[in-house]
């Protein structure tokens, strides 16, 4: 049983950098990986409960925490990717010829990316402690706030893309 244990192990950090690597999300494809981890952390402790298999819990626990560090350590990754992107828009936009109205909607567009910066990491931050009956919820509001964050990414990237001359 610890063989399965450990091979299905790799097989779930495996479908969780494979679905950590995927820049946007509308349903994210990890979401299966992570609920193959709560299915398996469940059925564990099922299993725990009867009085069977209590060593086995604690290893699908421990799985379950070496998985959870994994996802927290790739949304970072992808987080910090993203993060250095107000400078950037904004360094762009100093060099182009936009007018007014356009620098002045750039300018909410950043501040709105750059609190949804700020959001995103707090809840990549928090879910690191968060419990497996807890994991779907909280990953799925972290899938959302990525999403957000996406949105106002593209809304500042998007008046970059009209220039014309100041007026």
């Amino acid at each position: 049983m610890d063989r399965s244990m450990s091979n299905l192990g790799l097989l779930l950090i495996a479908s969780l950098i494979a679905g950590a690597c995927e820049a946007e999300r509308g349903e994210p494809e990890h979401a299966a990986a992570d609920r193959d981890i709560l299915h398996h952390v469940g059925d564990i402790g099922e299993e725990a409960e009867d009085g069977r298999d209590a060593a086995a819990l604690a290893l699908a626990q421990q799985d379950f925490a070496n998985l959870r560090a994994l996802r927290v350590a790739s949304l970072r990754a992808e987080h910090s990717a993203h993060a250095i992107q107000p400078l950037l828009i904004r360094a762009i936009a100093n060099g182009q010829p936009l007018r007014r109205a356009s620098r002045a909607r750039l300018d909410q567009n950043l501040e709105i990316f750059r609190q949804r910066l700020a959001h995103t990491r707090d809840a990549i931050e928090e879910l690191q402690y968060v419990s497996a009956a807890d994991w779907e919820r909280r990953d799925d509001e972290v899938g959302q706030a990525m999403a957000d964050m996406f949105e106002a990414r593209d809304a500042s990237w998007q008046v970059l893309g009209e220039t014309s001359p100041e007026t």
